[in-house]
């Protein structure tokens, strides 16, 4: 028998043919699945990356987001130095809670300042709803330039003075409402 008429023969086997066609589309659905893992990451933001610190971020003990403070070559943080904070987040906030939390945060830590509209409206354009497994990533490249990307793709740059240690010292500060989230991340504990 001529191999193109054994090929032809396990073809038209029903169940020969199914496991070709359930094999193949499993492989295609874990070539998209790890195309898009790899998308929620910007890419080099901060080259040779360290993980510094990790923490679950739980409320009444429900996971809400998972957050990982990255550092340059096992540098130890500091806000001079350029580092990446992710959020990966196991439940859904919409854009309008994320801002508002922000915000309250900010204004618990500083008052109200005289550009806090600005910040809120800046802020505005930062900050899309989130569902389970999407990532957030603050790059601060210097206290004073902060970039935001969701799933891999850039939604803001903020260009203020401090706006790295304001925001995200919601986390890294010592006036932070969680030490332990703080401690952790920064690899304190």
């Amino acid at each position: 028998m001529k191999p193109k008429d054994k090929w032809r023969r396990i073809m038209r086997s029903p169940a020969i043919f199914f496991v070709i066609f359930v094999t193949l589309a499993f492989a295609v659905a874990i070539a998209a699945y790890a195309s898009t893992t790899s998308q929620k990451r910007p890419p080099d933001l901060l080259p040779k990356a360290v993980q510094t610190g990790h923490v679950v971020v739980k409320f009444l003990g429900m996971t809400l987001y998972n957050a990982t403070l990255y550092t340059q070559s096992e540098q130890v943080f500091e806000w001079t130095y350029p580092f990446v904070l992710e959020l990966d987040y196991s439940r859904p906030f919409s854009d309008a809670f994320l801002i508002g939390a922000t915000m309250s945060e900010l204004d618990r830590m500083e008052g109200r300042v005289d550009d806090r509209g600005a910040i809120e409206t800046a802020l505005g354009t930062c900050f899309k709803s989130v569902d389970v497994g999407d990532v957030y990533t603050a790059f601060s490249k210097n206290p004073n330039q902060l970039a935001f990307f969701l799933n891999g793709t850039q939604t803001c740059q903020l260009n203020f003075p401090n706006i790295s240690p304001r925001v995200l010292g919601i986390w890294l500060s010592e006036n932070t409402r969680n030490t332990r989230i703080n401690r952790q991340l920064r690899g304190l504990n």
